[in-house]
Parts: C-alpha cells; structure tokens; sequence
C-alpha cells in the first residue's frame, strides 16, 4: 500500500504512513522514524512511544499527536493543509530491533502537548 500522510493537530503534514505486514512511519523525507506491532508504536531503537488508536496516533498517555484521513474517535480534526508530494523512494531497510511494551493508555479526547517531532524525533 502506499504510504498516507499523518497530520498534526493543526492539519499539516508531519510524516507517512504505511500499513504493511509491520506498519511504518516515514518522516518527510522518506527516512523511517517508527513502526506499529499490534497497536504499539516503537521508534527504531526499540523504544515504546505510544500507541495506534481508530488510525489516531498516540502518546504514552493515550492524546493524539497525530492522525490518518478516517481516523475517528478523539479531539476534533482540523481542515487538512496539503500535503507535500511524496518522497521518489521510501527506506526499506528491514532491520527491526529488540522491543519493550508496557499498557497501552485509552483514547483521550484532547491532544497532546506533544509536538510530532518530541513523540518520534529524528533518527539519530
């Protein structure tokens, strides 16, 4: 399939999704960030960072940091910025390390005082 683009609360485009056997997310440039196991999502270190919820992307605590076109449940969506053509090629590196979940949160109706860069930064 190909990757979607996630939203921010403010309607803009953050970074890609691409629902697979194992769900990545891409940041902007096409470079993978984090991928969903069940509905937790790790960044590449290994690390938890929260979870998918009804296509909502969420922090530890369960508020949305970001969202697909569908997502439902949660705070209010707001109008949609356009979002930037996709990179020519995504990463398709198919190394996934060692992975520690903990409870996943319910669905909050507020969003995160998160930014989308604090939930899943850069790879470093």
């Amino acid at each position: 399939m190909q990757p979607v683009p996630i939203y921010d609360k403010d309607g803009v485009a953050v970074a890609w999704y691409e629902e697979t056997m194992i769900d990545i997310i891409y940041d902007l440039a096409g470079h993978r960030i984090a991928f969903i196991i069940g509905f937790f999502i790790f960044d590449f270190r290994g690390t938890q960072r929260g979870q998918i919820q009804s296509r909502n992307f969420c922090d530890a605590d369960g508020s949305p940091v970001g969202f697909v076109e569908g997502a439902i449940g949660g705070p209010p969506k707001p109008e949609l910025r356009a979002a930037p053509v996709p990179p020519a090629q995504f990463d398709s590196d198919s190394h996934f390390p060692p992975l520690t979940t903990s409870v996943a949160a319910s669905l909050k109706q507020t969003w995160s005082t998160k930014t989308w860069a604090m939930f899943l930064p850069p790879n470093d």
